[in-house]
């Protein structure tokens, strides 16, 4: 049985107060992403990254801007101290994670990660299955090979568990986080995840599921959740997966992150790709 909630629109007008250094051209929908990713001179992105133990973006799933907009974070801070990328896929798959981190790139070995990870053998792609996905952890291979401190640790607990139900995925996806997050100040965490589960209170409009970021509250954490901006996702809707249109404005807000001066919405403060979102189709 798959997990219930994984990521719901928000409706969020802002205005930016920091910008990534990088302004990137939005990739194609259906197109691999570049690798130019690395041309940032630094990112004036979060302020109280040194005051915190994990920054946790909330997404929405099956874009092509969000992972890059990750990714250009991760290279960006790569350059001056470690980085832990905690990413929501199936904890189980860690070992075929980290024989593709440690692998040349070959095709062959791009094969043999996508069929172990990214075709799911008894649930939908829902977005996270994405090529923009792929390309996010690719990145980070590629970096490593070039000596950077990058470490990419899958934290979602097993959905087929026998008596599965949200509030236990909540919690284990909570512990398994906890447990991967580096709490030495040399370490930046960060996680990508569906925007329900970044949520850092507990009153979801009525729901009784206790999202995982509220759970948390032992670490320091600063929890994103990604603008309302109009386009396209790949996603799982009711009305089954693909391409699925996003509600938000069509005049979306400069690239870049602004905090809220309290977490009443459930978040620390929002992050803009700076242009309307284009889907990512599964990597297959």
């Amino acid at each position: 049985m798959k997990p219930i909630l994984a990521a719901l629109p928000v409706a969020l007008s802002i205005t930016l107060l920091g910008a990534c250094a990088a302004q990137l051209d939005a990739a194609r929908p259906n197109a691999p992403l570049n690798h130019t990713i690395c041309g940032s001179n630094g990112i004036e992105l979060i302020p109280a990254f040194d005051s915190t133990d994990l920054i946790i973006f909330g997404e929405q799933h099956g874009t092509n801007e969000i992972p890059l907009f990750v990714a250009e974070i991760v290279c960006a801070l790569s350059s001056t101290a470690e980085v832990n990328l905690l990413l929501e896929f199936n904890s189980d798959q860690q070992r075929d994670l980290t024989r593709f981190l440690d692998s040349r790139g070959s095709a062959a070995d791009k094969r043999r990660f996508i069929d172990a990870v990214f075709r799911p053998k008894d649930q939908q792609h829902d977005g996270r299955t994405s090529v923009a996905m792929f390309e996010l952890i690719d990145q980070a291979r590629q970096l490593r090979r070039k000596g950077r401190k990058i470490s990419v640790i899958f934290f979602a607990p097993d959905p087929n568990e026998q008596d599965f139900d949200q509030s236990e995925y909540e919690a284990d996806m909570a512990r398994n986080i906890r447990a991967a997050v580096a709490t030495d100040r040399r370490v930046k965490n960060i996680a990508l995840v569906g925007n329900f589960h970044s949520r850092r209170i507990s009153d979801v409009g009525g729901l009784k599921v206790v999202p995982a970021a509220s759970l948390l509250s032992d670490l320091k954490t600063f929890s994103l959740v990604s603008s309302a901006i109009a386009g396209e996702a790949w996603q799982c809707r009711q009305d089954g997966c693909g391409v699925q249109p996003l509600p938000g404005t069509t005049e979306p807000p400069k690239r870049g992150v602004r905090a809220f001066p309290t977490n009443m919405s459930g978040y620390d403060g929002v992050f803009s790709v700076g242009t309307p979102y284009t889907y990512s189709v599964p990597a297959e």
